[in-house]
């Protein structure tokens, strides 16, 4: 390998992980924006999804029971 081809292998790997850490740094400060502008997480939304999942089942029983009732 060249004297270049290693300078450049080592400034595309440098500017990989400074890419990341700038990404990281965004995400962090995109997630403490939206908690103190009140905005649900992730984790909030998917507990929220897995919720109505229960929801969703009981009032599909409930219905079915219901029908097996007035049948």
């Amino acid at each position: 390998m060249t004297d270049i081809q290693e300078l450049f292998r080592d400034a595309w790997s440098a500017a990989r992980a400074q890419r990341r850490e700038l990404e990281a740094t965004l995400d962090e400060a995109v997630r403490k924006t939206a908690g103190r502008l009140g905005f649900p997480s992730r984790d909030d939304v998917a507990a929220l999804g897995r919720r109505l999942d229960v929801l969703s089942d009981r009032l599909a029983e409930l219905e079915r029971r219901s029908e097996r009732e007035a049948g």
